[in-house]
């Protein structure tokens, strides 16, 4: 096995190459919004004794903490304007689930922010850049868009993979009932 390879990841996409003259040469070349790269290396390399001798302990490996992670089942959920603010309460009510909360806070962000583990603060020029949001969470799981914006679930709903929820304004009872539902709807979808 070789010492480790890179991996490049700009403009939402990740690119494996073997050495870091080739990652940084990708990057230069094809990367405009920055890039990041890693470096991968080996964490174990077993022999087929050693695996034999590990299949043993098996049953005394730690499951993971819930049915959801075990199953590889998180929800990305992304909450547009209408919704800001909304995270940090859904967060509460969904702390023993596999969610990711990426709410969108439009201009003057330069970056994606984190803020705490299941939260996070994306930059939105406009829709087009909640539609490629969007196309990037559904590559790792199930997505769902909450939106009051009725153009914008129009266009996500062509975008594969991802489930839009459609809540126009004044439609619900309060922000408490439009969490309400969210939250039903992302249990829902982490159960599915």
């Amino acid at each position: 096995m070789s010492a480790g390879y890179y991996v490049v990841e700009c403009d939402g996409k990740r690119t494996t190459f073997g050495s870091v003259r080739d990652a940084l040469a990708h990057a230069v070349a094809r990367c405009s919004g920055g890039a990041h790269i890693y470096r991968v290396a080996p964490v174990a390399i077993l022999t087929r004794e050693e695996l034999q001798q590990l299949r043993g302990l098996v049953g005394a490996v730690p499951r993971p903490e819930s049915e959801e992670e075990a199953r590889g089942g998180c929800v990305y959920v992304i909450l547009d304007q209408m919704f800001r603010g909304f995270a940090g309460t859904i967060e509460r009510e969904l702390s023993d689930l596999c969610v990711e909360l990426h709410e969108v806070v439009g201009r003057g962000l330069e970056r994606t922010v984190r803020v705490s583990d299941k939260v996070f603060l994306e930059p939105a020029r406009d829709d087009y850049d909640v539609l490629r949001l969007a196309e990037r969470l559904a590559e790792r799981g199930t997505v769902v868009l909450f939106t009051g914006d009725k153009k914008l679930a129009e266009q996500a709903r062509m975008t594969g993979g991802v489930r839009v929820e459609y809540m126009p304004p004044g439609e619900f009872g309060g922000k408490e009932m439009a969490i309400k539902h969210m939250v039903r709807v992302i249990k829902d979808l982490a159960r599915a």
